[in-house]
């Protein structure tokens, strides 16, 4: 009942935040409409800060309020940059614009770069020296793609390609050749997504001018497949626990691996859009038909208000800051949102007879956010973020009520590149209706600078370093659990096989607590979920200047220009126990070799090599040192 007037009261909520989808008086019937606010031109250039859910803030993604970012009638063009910053700690972004027409470029000073004529990015690249398309990015800060002659000029498809923590910018004298009173829509991708799932929001909007006209209906239909070679270590049958009686000898598994999926977006003028994504194979090659079977495994709508107002439903990712750090949330649900504050209700589970039952196991949340919340440009604090998860899970031996609070700072040093995040969760876990499980709580944080390097206007170079911590289980107290750091915590950076493979599975220290489930059979209290009971430090390098697999693009001889992005990143992690283990805190160390080649334009090869490390009481359990291998062929078609 209580969790039913709470459903009445954020969905009253809801409906008065709707009277911000009605036109504004005298609006109805006309094609013009109004920017969110004039641009500040005391401020610096804007930041589109992106992350695991694409576009990261409310005002650029609503199509029909977007921000003013710039006034077009500002003379200095050249001296405006709209920035994008990939907050992401291991996913590389892509971003795509509008085409648009190319504009003539005198030279910049001392003759460097050279002049730009459109007409040049169609012809033939010089043998020697740089291309046009080169100096075009020089210029303008994002690569040309699929230039042709269009109404007497040349028009291209700006694209910028991001690493993770990487930043970069579209330059003004090229948003300047937008057509007046338009939306500027962009789309966000993960392009060398190791999973099944782009990001829930892939669009953003903004705008140069005050008045803008409504946008024409569109539509756009999307397939990609990927081939994958792996290699694995094996650690036994599902389930099977790593202890001094299952030790790791060295074992592998190989296999060939597959995705297909198809993936529809519409747009209903400025007023709504819809995304379905279908996949109709995700694992390994000759499995069952009914691997084969297609399913949606995202979809979402969403209608825009005048007033930063919009309302999302579907299933989807609904938020995972800090890299799902204490939060994770998908399913299916809704979210209404006013500018930076949202409420969403997430459904996980319902019972299967489909009606009331005292034995349903219901589990739904709540999620109240307030992100993104703008900070005036005084200090290098750009951003703050907070977040409130309110939960219920009614599993017979295991009913729960949960909640997590916490939030992140986002800083921003534009002078110099570099950007960084600092980040606290603390969640707690309580028992319902008798339930045998203990009451329990814990907390993490996470810091993480990163400065970025530009090499002709180009984002070259990205360094990063991470601490992070999550609580662990303290075992001179037997009345709580203090390792819970959420009920989705699932931080495990850039699919770190310590994190994700080997920590579930280990069963070296003693288990003291366990429930016993409607079926009888005994399972872990709490299970360890992402940093539980671990302290990291983390260092990556990227250069997105070089990837050996271009060596391999020059023997099937692939021509240079035919090269869309290229990659090279070195992580490399520290963990340590939080909370002793037999009596030692002795961690372990995991190194990732990561190589990204884009060519041409919609295919992309990814080659990935991981070792682990396992040291101090992992030693006698891991006598052979896993690691894991991974070659994969993705193609996109648009």
């Amino acid at each position: 009942m209580a969790m039913q007037r709470r459903s009445a009261v954020c969905w009253g909520i809801t409906l008065w935040l709707a009277g911000g989808f009605a036109s504004p008086a005298g609006a109805q019937g006309q094609l013009v409409r109004t920017a969110q606010q004039a641009p500040n031109k005391t401020e610096s250039d804007p930041v589109i800060r992106l992350d695991n859910t694409g576009v990261a803030s409310w005002k650029y993604r609503n199509a029909r309020n977007p921000p003013w970012v710039w006034d077009r009638a500002t003379p200095a063009a050249a001296d405006f940059k709209l920035k994008f910053v990939n907050s992401t700690s291991g996913a590389t972004v892509k971003v795509a614009l509008p085409a648009v027409a190319i504009p003539a470029v005198p030279p910049g000073p001392s003759g460097n770069p050279p002049a730009l004529n459109p007409s040049s990015l169609l012809e033939t690249p010089p043998a020697t020296g740089p291309s046009p398309v080169e100096t075009a990015q020089r210029f303008f800060g994002v690569k040309l793609d699929a230039c042709e002659t269009k109404d007497g000029g040349v028009v291209c498809t700006p694209t910028l390609t991001l690493a993770a923590n990487a930043e970069g910018f579209v330059s003004g004298l090229l948003l300047a050749n937008y057509p007046p009173k338009t939306v500027i829509k962009f789309r966000v991708t993960f392009p060398f997504a190791l999973d099944s799932e782009q990001p829930s929001d892939q669009f953003g909007y903004f705008t140069l001018d005050k008045e803008l006209r409504l946008s024409p209906v569109s539509y756009s239909l999307s397939a990609s497949g990927s081939l994958a070679l792996t290699r694995d270590p094996y650690f036994g049958a599902e389930g099977t626990v790593i202890d001094n009686a299952h030790v790791y000898d060295g074992a592998t598994t190989s296999q060939v691996k597959g995705t297909g999926r198809t993936a529809l977006a519409l747009s209903l003028n400025d007023w709504a859009t819809g995304t379905i994504e279908m996949q109709f194979k995700n694992g390994a090659f000759g499995k069952k038909d009914e691997d084969l079977a297609v399913k949606v495994n995202q979809y979402n709508f969403q209608v825009f208000g005048f007033t930063g107002t919009s309302l999302k439903f579907g299933k989807y990712l609904f938020a995972a800051p800090t890299d799902g750090l204490a939060i994770n949330e998908t399913g299916e649900g809704a979210t209404a949102r006013f500018r930076w504050f949202g409420v969403s209700q997430i459904v996980k589970r319902e019972s299967q007879a489909g009606v009331a039952d005292a034995d349903n196991d219901d589990h739904k949340a709540w999620l109240l956010d307030a992100s993104n919340i703008a900070v005036p440009t005084i200090t290098a604090l750009r951003s703050l973020s907070f977040y409130l998860l309110e939960g219920i899970d009614d599993t017979p031996q295991r009913e729960r009520r949960y909640d997590t609070f916490g939030g992140e700072a986002q800083f921003v040093a534009p002078a110099v590149n570099v950007t960084g995040t600092i980040a606290y969760y603390r969640s707690h876990s309580r028992p319902h209706a008798g339930s045998p499980v203990r009451h329990a709580d814990g907390t993490s944080w996470l810091a993480r600078g990163s400065r970025s390097w530009l090499l002709n206007n180009k984002p070259a170079f990205t360094a990063a370093l991470t601490v992070a911590q999550g609580s662990g289980d303290q075992s001179r107290t037997s009345d709580r659990y203090e390792g819970y750091l959420g009920e989705t915590a699932s931080y495990a950076p850039d699919g770190s096989l310590f994190l994700g493979s080997i920590v579930p599975r280990l069963g070296i220290a003693p288990l003291p607590f366990v429930v016993v489930d409607k079926d009888g059979k005994s399972k872990p209290e709490f299970t360890e979920k992402g940093l539980t009971n671990r302290r990291m430090i983390g260092a990556t390098f990227s250069a997105q200047t070089f990837s050996p697999l271009e060596w391999v693009a020059n023997l099937i001889q692939i021509p240079q220009k035919d090269v869309e992005s290229r990659q090279t990143t070195i992580r490399l992690y520290q963990y340590s126990p939080t909370e002793t283990v037999l009596g030692t805190r002795a961690g372990s160390t995991e190194l990732q070799l990561e190589f990204l080649l884009e060519s041409p334009k919609g295919v992309k090869y990814i080659v990935k090599y991981t070792h682990a490390f396992p040291r101090g009481p992992l030693e006698a359990v891991f006598p052979k040192e896993p690691n894991a291998l991974l070659a994969q062929c993705n193609i996109s078609l648009k």
